[in-house]
């Protein structure tokens, strides 16, 4: 590896962005990824025997973008693929690094995605997926900025059974600012809870569900409630379960410092709404750290990860 990417890798190492990977993957597992910096190939499929005597092959899924604009934004063309990954089936480890990016009023100073795919290091489990995004020296439009965005998302399978435990771990914000104002989210990184007992999605988990529902109850009995955050969060629990797919935060609140604040919502008056931590769980788990709806920049989301897989038979 040159000097250049070391020093990089060892940057990576520093703030975080492989924590989650590290502490989950076998001892060696670390090293087999700096090759892979090295070398940029994947890792082989893995298959395993489980305790039933069924040998299974895992499928996995993972993406990662730094910046992912709406498809007619004139970013999308721009920033191409080189501000996303997408992981094999089979596994393995890629990454993207951008740097002093500035277009359309949205910029940064660097920005790194990776995902990765292995054998899990947990005994009954098989396989482990991970998930990075972080940009550093955000700014949108002078609106929106940040030191540090940080989106984090893996999952473990189990060799015997379908349903995976998840983990936000390393995801954070650092000095992040809207309309010139701190704002200090925090952030329930347990929202999930634990792995769903006898096999059962999350979506259909009561647990899960009811810490969702007093998340919007928290919301919309706040006083004067716009109609557009009334509708947002109104929880509807039939429709959830129709849909298959639980939409919420992770974010709890966002201190004193936002104003025309609703939950994870900001709205800022004469430029749009500003989302934080945005996650999505259907048959994967989506997790978007910004999402930025703009007159001036239309749809706009930052640090956007989604991770999840599944085996066969």
């Amino acid at each position: 590896m040159g000097s250049d990417r070391r020093t990089f890798f060892n940057q990576l190492v520093n703030v975080g962005a492989l924590s989650g990977l590290a502490a989950m993957l076998p001892s060696d597992a670390f090293a087999k990824i700096e090759s892979a910096l090295r070398k940029d190939s994947p890792a082989t499929g893995i298959q395993i025997q489980g305790t039933d005597g069924i040998t299974r092959t895992y499928f996995f899924h993972a993406n990662s973008h730094a910046i992912r604009p709406d498809t007619n934004n004139p970013l999308t063309m721009e920033l191409g693929s080189n501000a996303s990954v997408h992981l094999p089936e089979e596994g393995g480890f890629r990454s993207q690094f951008l740097e002093n990016y500035s277009s359309g009023g949205v910029s940064f100073k660097s920005a790194y995605v990776h995902v990765a795919g292995t054998r899990s290091s947990k005994t009954g489990y098989g396989w482990v997926s991970l998930a990075t995004s972080f940009v550093t020296g955000l700014n949108v439009h002078d609106v929106v900025t940040a030191d540090l965005v940080f989106a984090q998302v893996s999952t473990e399978h189990p060799v015997v059974g379908h349903v995976p435990s998840v983990t936000f771990l390393g995801t954070r914000f650092e000095n992040l600012r809207v309309a010139g104002r701190a704002v200090e989210p925090a952030l329930d990184l347990a929202i999930c809870g634990t792995k769903p007992e006898g096999d059962k999605p999350y979506v259909q988990d009561q647990a899960f569900l009811s810490r969702v529902s007093e998340q919007y109850a928290r919301i919309s009995n706040m006083p004067r409630l716009p109609e557009w955050a009334r509708q947002q969060y109104h929880w509807d629990s039939a429709a959830v379960l129709h849909k298959g797919k639980v939409e919420c935060s992770l974010v709890t609140s966002v201190g004193q410092g936002a104003q025309g604040s609703y939950g994870h919502i900001i709205e800022v008056p004469g430029f749009g709404k500003v989302s934080l931590a945005e996650l999505t769980v259907d048959r994967a788990f989506h997790l978007t750290m910004v999402t930025v709806d703009s007159d001036r920049t239309g749809k706009v989301k930052i640090a956007d990860t989604i991770t999840n897989g599944t085996h066969h038979p």
